[in-house]
């Protein structure tokens, strides 16, 4: 399986595990589509994870992955990943958790992957879609 595959049957897939050691951002999903689980690593330093821990409901972690290319959604001053001016604009920035990317260096850092429910579960920076590795 690809990280494309991956994404392509993401789709209300519920996160079961997640876990952080060394420089790994380790994550477990069941896929809807195929009642498979999967077990992928991402190489990443910046990260953001909100889980609630008050409910054991799979609703709560229902998710399906989405990768963006940063160069297309953040400002860049000398090189650098800036936040928008405009404060609107600032906050649909940090709903997105873009704001991991300010200040890295827009040739080094590329992508930004999240699991994405009615807010962002796991959000992480990536310079290359290389990092991503599914687990077996």
């Amino acid at each position: 399986m690809t990280i494309e595959d991956l994404i392509r049957l993401s789709g209300d897939s519920t996160l079961l595990a997640w876990q952080y050691q060394g420089d790994q951002l380790m994550l477990t999903l069941e896929l809807s589509e195929t009642d498979a689980t999967v077990s992928f690593a991402i190489r990443s330093k910046w990260f953001t994870i909100d889980v609630p821990n008050h409910s054991s409901s799979d609703a709560f972690r229902t998710c399906y992955i989405e990768i963006a290319e940063l160069k297309n959604l953040l400002a860049e001053t000398n090189g650098f990943y800036v936040p928008a001016k405009e404060f609107s604009s600032f906050m649909q920035e940090k709903r997105k958790n873009l704001n991991l990317a300010y200040g890295l260096k827009s040739d080094e850092y590329r992508y930004i992957l999240s699991l994405v429910n009615n807010n962002r579960l796991v959000s992480c920076i990536l310079s290359d879609l290389a990092h991503i590795a599914i687990l077996p």
